[in-house]
């Protein structure tokens, strides 16, 4: 943007200087009697030729005017790829007589027809439009100087009642960085030019970057430019534009705005914006003060704010490169931030983004130079509310990040079917999470991690999972003694609730508790974001109706492996023990309840003496 409004400008200088040498051409000269004279002068002024291809027409009065036909400047001779700076089919001016007389200068018409502007920088970083003008000894500049504080001239003396430029080719090109950019075709039109007044304008233009981004656009503006103050306004502002690249979905652009700008103290305003991008669209107020550092408030809201058409799209057939590349470390990068400071409001009724559908979406940022402050945010999705705050802090050499955020009553079958495809996990959601970190590189992130969670999961259900099968595993060798896979694959709480911490990328939970349905369980270990990795074990319990008919009391259930193919074990050693001390036990009491049995007691407790089976049986392990 700063590009264009560069472009613009040396455009806008170029053409002022061509009225101003016309309008006194035509006040001075019998055109096509002093060609030659001309072409001369203009060498001496500025080092360049000017051709002119065909006889120049003049008109007298009421309107002094001249018409130049096939003309060109040419470019310096060594440096610059173009042959001219400037040529055209059709230049006309025309200078209203009487005025004159009163020492103003009121321009009836300018028109400027198929022109093609080359601006250049070369290797040596010099541009074509600064001019080689001869050098003045002290004695001509102070006469010069005298002379023009004699003929002063004041803008409010000035004025043009049509400027037309049609069919016109800018181009830029900076042979030291590379760039080509250039407008192709432009056409703008202003009516009742002068100092401080508006100024009813017109342009389209097609802008190319050399590359693969093409922009068309069209405006229309009431400006009121006072070149004094340096103020300039554009009133009801209306932008039409689209926009196509190699690598991005056709964007269409909309926007209104009352547009102020004081250049002087570097300030823009943009007031009763209204902007549509595509489906996006924006309403609000915003500002820009300090251009080189800026500092930008807004306060914007959008009924509906969709940056799905916005985002990179990926298929199946991709996804292992990207997760290939996103393996790769990528560097952090927020010296950004260090010149740019942001404070302001954002609502919207819904923002989409990717699978998220975000209602009664608010935002407010801010913070000093440096940094991204998400002072509070809240928005409804999966049925729940959330909160949450943030600080992207970029003002020393390893950036650093903090988030805090609140989950309230969210449902978890709608979180992990948006994610994983199915529910696998039921029950309204309660959550709290407190992280931080700091690094140059995404993986130094995930690696600084620290922070604490915690959460409350209310009456729900494990379902379609390899979880929800063991933990029905462990619930049948309870109840019948057979580890074979059962057809229930849902498991029943009434309440999960855990807190972990996080230290160098490692999450670690240690007091997990789940009350199901017959049976609960507790868990404790850890997940390694670093290496992607889980060990995590899971104490199944008895619970009312089965503690007093088994004499298994627990049966662990171990998770680990990578996060992406997880292995879930029930870990048999003790449970098989148990399982047959409590076999041998039952036998050996039902043969002591036998004749036999009996027999023998009482030849062991005469032997032995009086109770001395009793001993025996708590002696042994069974």
């Amino acid at each position: 943007m700063k590009l264009l409004m560069k472009l613009l400008g040396v455009f806008f200088a170029l053409i002022l200087i061509i009225t101003v040498g016309v309008a006194i051409f035509a006040l001075t000269f019998n055109p096509n009697d002093h060609k030659d004279f001309i072409i001369q002068k203009v060498a001496e002024a500025t080092g360049r030729t000017l051709t002119l291809e065909q006889d120049l027409s003049l008109t007298i009065f009421p309107t002094l005017g001249v018409v130049v036909n096939k003309a060109s400047l040419s470019n310096p001779k060594e440096g610059f790829k173009a042959a001219n700076m400037i040529s055209f089919d059709r230049a006309e001016i025309g200078v209203n007589v009487l005025p004159l007389l009163n020492k103003k200068i009121e321009i009836s018409t300018i028109n400027l027809d198929k022109a093609v502007i080359n601006l250049e920088v070369n290797k040596q970083g010099q541009e074509n439009w600064v001019f080689d003008t001869p050098q003045k000894d002290s004695a001509d500049a102070d006469a010069s100087s005298q002379d023009n504080k004699a003929e002063s001239f004041s803008l409010n003396d000035f004025s043009v009642g049509e400027l037309n430029v049609s069919n016109t080719v800018l181009n830029y090109s900076d042979a030291q960085s590379g760039q080509t950019v250039s407008l192709n075709p432009f056409n703008l039109s202003m009516k009742n030019l002068r100092n401080a007044s508006d100024i009813p304008t017109q342009t389209d233009f097609t802008f190319k970057d050399g590359k693969d981004m093409n922009l068309e656009a069209s405006i229309s503006s009431t400006v009121n430019a006072d070149m004094g103050t340096q103020v300039f306004a554009l009133k009801k502002s209306d932008i039409k534009a689209k926009i196509k690249s190699k690598n991005a979905e056709p964007m269409s652009i909309e926007a209104k705005s009352d547009i102020l700008a004081k250049l002087a103290t570097q300030e823009i305003s943009l007031d009763n914006l209204a902007l549509a991008v595509n489906s996006l669209n924006l309403q609000g107020n915003a500002a820009v003060k300090n251009f080189a550092k800026p500092a930008i408030t807004f306060n914007l809201r959008s009924d509906e704010l969709d940056l799905n058409p916005f985002m990179v799209k990926s298929d199946a057939s991709k996804q292992k490169d990207t997760q290939k590349k996103a393996a790769k470390e990528t560097p952090i990068d927020l010296t950004f931030l260090k010149n740019l400071k942001l404070d302001g409001q954002f609502s919207t009724n819904m923002l989409k983004a990717d699978k998220l559908e975000l209602a009664d979406f608010k935002a407010d940022i801010g913070g000093p130079y440096g940094t991204l402050t998400l002072k509070d945010m809240s928005f409804k999705a999966f049925d729940g509310a959330f909160k949450g705050q943030g600080l992207v802090d970029g003002r020393n050499a390893v950036p650093a990040f903090t988030f805090k955020s609140e989950v309230i009553k969210a449902n978890v079958a709608d979180i992990i079917t948006t994610y994983m495809g199915d529910d696998f996990v039921s029950g309204l959601l309660d959550a709290q999470l407190n992280i931080n970190t700091q690094g140059r590189t995404n993986q130094a992130l995930v690696n600084n991690l620290t922070g604490t969670t915690s959460f409350n999961l209310g009456q729900g259900v494990i379902s379609k999972w390899a979880l929800s099968k063991r933990l029905n595993q462990v619930l049948s060798f309870i109840k019948t003694g057979s580890l074979a896979e059962t057809s229930d694959s849902e498991f029943k709480f009434t309440s999960a609730k855990a807190t972990t911490n996080i230290a160098n990328g490692v999450i670690r939970n240690d007091d997990l508790n789940v009350t199901g349905v017959g049976m609960d369980f507790l868990g404790n270990g850890f997940v390694n974001l670093a290496q992607q990795t889980v060990d995590y074990t899971l104490e199944t319990k008895l619970g009312e109706g089965l503690l007093e008919k088994s004499s298994v009391r627990s049966v662990p259930i171990r998770v680990s492996g990578p996060l992406s193919a997880p292995s879930y074990k029930i870990q048999m050693t003790d449970v098989v023990k148990d399982k047959i001390n409590e076999t041998i036990s039952t036998k050996a009491n039902e043969y002591l309840e036998s004749d036999k049995g009996k027999a023998l007691k009482e030849k062991l407790d005469k032997s032995l003496g009086e109770g001395a089976t009793e001993q025996l049986k708590n002696i042994l392990p069974f």
